[in-house]
């Protein structure tokens, strides 16, 4: 299935995660570098997720799609405080 495609090659993946750690401290690792790469690949994931999303839900009865609507909905209300939350400690250490 298309959808299953990698954001990016494994290899590239690894190699910017061997990049960042070398960089972080061992005594109180900083998520700053961890967050970027996140925040850089957002778009990417987010666009994947869609695509999956849409394909199993046109493979699934309605019982199913209700339900996987009703999880998607409280996963956006997840993200979406982790982000406020995220904004509120950007504010408060800047």
């Amino acid at each position: 299935m298309k959808c299953w495609a990698p954001i990016e090659s494994g290899v590239d993946f690894e190699k910017r995660i061997s990049s960042i750690y070398p960089a972080v401290p061992a005594n109180g690792r900083d998520q700053n570098a961890f967050d970027q790469l996140q925040l850089e690949l957002s778009l990417e994931i987010n666009e994947a997720m869609s695509q999956i999303r849409q394909k199993l839900l046109e493979n699934f009865d309605d019982e199913v799609r209700e339900e996987a609507q009703a999880f998607a909905t409280k996963m956006r209300k997840v993200n979406l405080d982790r982000f406020l939350n995220n904004c509120a400690h950007a504010r408060h250490t800047a």
